[in-house]
């Protein structure tokens, strides 16, 4: 395949919630998306789910920004690219360098393969389900009253797992508060990597409310603590933060820092990564699930693609974009319905962006022509 044309069109999505972590608050959703054009006139895309500020990565939108231009799209433009092994041994420094800036590159790429191959995403990803099950994850909220309302919200939508944000001081009371006014809730904590060794009293007691999962408790580099941790608690250790390549992946299962892995492929450095860290978890019956990163309709197209492999076991989350976006920029809609979304069956395999939402929040529109 020739790369003929690659246009970034950087945007910034108004959000219709606030969502809080221990690393921050989201307010708005800033997208880089990636529009290729082959020899033959296919048009891929794909998404770069970049924020503006560092919050749990390095990478930003005026650094993916800078990157794609004066170093990613230079190598690629113009060139016979004949698989999606040899982009990433063109760009190879660059998805190890700037994983969430290259996965965009990638996803276009995916998109035109599918399209010249006549093959969903979902069957190019050897995925089987076309149903997903959702799980929803709630940000940290101003008082209990709120989160018990999100709880029941999201409850009402259908969702079949809840995970909530916890971080010091918004812990152990908080999730002994949830298990008594939801005693059948099957839910789940995510510490975003907020707690150090001195906390493992913190989540013996935790253990105790028969929780779901407790995602990333300590720093990424932090495994064996992760696995001190697991070996003393019963309720499963997910980790998120720490898997950030094949590698890590492979140090956490050595040294059993977790039972379960969540997935995001933009910090794996796109999807082929994600795919090979699924295989080694499934060769381990280690469960995974997809996590996203608030992605637009784009993104969350190959989230659910991937979400349909066979380890990925457990409800994935892909938040549907109507649940935190006032606007999306995608023609094409996800059906969500009771827990389950639904992969969108694509016309002749294209993404189809809405023009007219991209305008009203265009930050720019940068062209490369072969």
């Amino acid at each position: 395949m020739i790369i003929k044309e690659i246009e970034i069109i950087y945007v910034k999505l108004p959000m219709s919630i606030v969502f809080e972590t221990s690393f921050g608050k989201i307010t708005y959703r800033p997208a880089l998306i990636i529009k290729m054009v082959d020899e033959l006139g296919n048009v891929g895309h794909g998404e770069s789910s970049l924020l503006d500020v560092p919050i749990s990565e390095n990478e930003t939108s005026k650094i993916g920004l800078h990157v794609l231009k004066g170093k990613i799209i230079p190598k690629i433009i113009g060139k016979n690219i004949k698989s999606i092994n040899h982009l990433h041994s063109v760009l190879g420094e660059y998805f190890k360098k700037y994983p969430i800036t290259s996965t965009g590159i990638e996803n276009a790429y995916f998109n035109i393969i599918s399209i010249r191959k006549k093959k969903t995403i979902k069957k190019l990803f050897c995925g089987t389900r076309q149903n997903i099950h959702i799980g929803h994850s709630i940000g940290i909220q101003k008082n209990k009253k709120d989160l018990f309302c999100a709880i029941q919200q999201a409850l009402d939508d259908g969702f079949k797992k809840i995970k909530i944000k916890i971080k010091p001081g918004y812990d152990l009371d908080i999730v002994q508060s949830v298990r008594k006014n939801f005693p059948k809730l099957s839910f789940a904590v995510d510490a975003n990597e907020a707690y150090s060794r001195k906390d493992i009293p913190l989540f013996r007691e935790m253990d105790k409310i028969g929780l779901f999962m407790i995602e990333q408790p300590f720093k990424e580099e932090d495994l064996k603590v992760h696995a001190k941790l697991q070996s003393l608690i019963k309720t499963p250790i997910c980790l998120d933060e720490s898997i950030i390549n094949i590698k890590t992946a492979q140090n956490a299962i050595k040294l059993k820092s977790c039972k379960i892995v969540n997935i995001k492929p933009a910090r794996v450095g796109g999807y082929l990564n994600a795919i090979k860290i699924h295989n080694l978890c499934q060769k381990h019956n280690i469960p995974c699930w997809v996590g996203g990163r608030l992605e637009t309709g784009v993104g969350q197209i190959f989230n659910l693609s991937l979400a349909s492999m066979h380890n990925f076991s457990l409800p994935s989350e892909i938040i549907p974009s109507n649940e935190f976006l006032k606007e999306d920029i995608v023609v094409t809609k996800i059906n969500f319905k009771n827990g389950v979304a639904k992969i969108p069956k694509l016309k002749d395999g294209k993404i189809i962006l809405n023009e007219k939402v991209i305008n009203k929040y265009l930050v720019s529109r940068i062209t490369f022509i072969a």
